[in-house]
């Protein structure tokens, strides 16, 4: 689609376009400020009039763009309102400032498993949300996953989020929504495809059927691709391509990465799987399966930078944090040993100094009385009194 708006235009009399942002066959995004609330900046995404021509169709997007709005999860963006604008239908959501997922693999290439599992359990975490308010986001890919810093990540783009209206009953008893507009056809006459052919589901592209179960085939594919660098079928022609995923499997993982282990490779394959039925049941147990398939706790991730620095740098670091515990562990020793060691002498000096307290006569031959905290000393058949008699201090 062209961008039919340029800089500093005003739409639906409140949005002033500042820039492009990118642009699709479902439509164009621009950067906007909202002159009604202050020059807010956020992200306008404008359909073409003929994915909006037919009122029924307009409703219904309307209507779960609305029900989007009440999502509210730092891992999804943040809808704020759908306009009518000539014959250009359109919504604002919220601006991510940052880079790209696809930006980050066309960079780096691929992911080292430990930050793959934490940024692909913040994406669980978002589409869970969607799913506990009924809304299928059903265009899960690199684009549309934004990371404003490396710790974080946000699911954008709900222009295609559908609700989950039971139509189509699968062979495993599962209810699944069948796309009202499936029976468009996915090539057009030019060759050119609609939509992101990597990312669609084998169950649309035979019936156009989709549920939750969709959207975990789209995390399994953005996991694959995460660890390997690239989607399963990537590099074949559309039509090929398209085919092969209605038909086929993908390569397993661990044959594409030989280091993945076994039990996380089965996990991610699991929900490639091309039955929905063979899949997990929902986001949340694939993300369970997935962290516990891991061989650790996921804390930090590393960072996406760090993907292609040498050897000798991560080993230094890691040679630095080996010493700062040794020198830690080392103090604390030496604490200890102070500590015991002026316990033994306190009490050697006391012996010695109780010793030389000491006020009896040796040529005395007494016996021995405890009077508050004294002994008294008096030769033995004496008459003499307490008074008289030489005091020695009780060691």
């Amino acid at each position: 689609m062209e961008a039919p708006f340029v800089e500093q235009e005003l739409i639906a009399q409140r949005y002033v376009v500042e820039r492009q942002l990118g642009s699709g066959a479902s439509g164009v995004v621009y950067l906007c400020r909202d002159s009604m609330i202050g020059g807010l900046q956020v992200a306008l995404k404008m359909f073409p009039p003929s994915a909006t021509e037919n009122r029924t169709a307009r409703a219904r997007i309307q209507r779960e763009l609305l029900a989007a709005t009440n999502v509210d999860h730092p891992n999804v963006v943040k809808m704020y309102d759908s306009f009518q604008h000539g014959e250009y239908f359109g919504y604002s959501m919220e601006f991510v400032e940052g880079v790209s997922l696809q930006a980050l693999l066309q960079r780096n290439g691929r992911f080292t498993l430990e930050h793959t599992v934490f940024l692909v359990s913040q994406i669980c975490l978002g589409v869970s949300a969607l799913h506990n308010h009924g809304l299928v986001h059903r265009d899960l890919k690199p684009a549309n996953l934004m990371l404003p810093n490396e710790n974080l990540i946000k699911i954008v783009d709900l222009g295609l989020v559908r609700n989950t209206n039971p139509l189509v009953r699968t062979s495993c008893g599962k209810v699944m929504t069948r796309d009202q507009n499936a029976t468009e056809p996915l090539v057009t006459c030019g060759g050119e495809v609609v939509g992101t052919p990597l990312y669609l589901t084998p169950e649309y592209l035979v019936s156009g059927a989709f549920d939750e179960r969709s959207d975990l085939y789209c995390i399994g594919l953005i996991t694959y691709e995460l660890l390997s660098g690239k989607a399963p079928f990537e590099g074949s022609p559309a039509h090929e391509l398209l085919a092969r995923k209605a038909t086929q499997d993908p390569v397993p993982l661990s044959s594409v990465v030989p280091n993945i282990p076994q039990n996380v490779s089965a996990v991610i394959m699991r929900c490639l799987a091309q039955n929905p039925c063979r899949r997990f049941e929902s986001v949340a147990e694939f993300k369970a399966a997935l962290t516990e398939a891991a061989p650790w706790r996921i804390s930090t991730p590393v960072p996406a930078e760090e993907q292609g620095r040498s050897l000798s740098v991560r080993t230094w670091r890691s040679l630095a944090s080996f010493l700062t515990v040794s020198r830690i562990l080392t103090w604390s020793f030496s604490v200890i040993c102070i500590v015991a060691i002026f316990m033994m002498e306190r009490r050697f000096f006391c012996a010695r100094f109780r010793i030389g307290c000491r006020l009896v006569s040796p040529s005395f031959n007494y016996p021995q009385e405890i009077d508050a905290g004294y002994r008294l000393i008096r030769p033995r058949g004496s008459s003499l009194s307490k008074n008289d008699a030489t005091k020695e201090r009780v060691p």
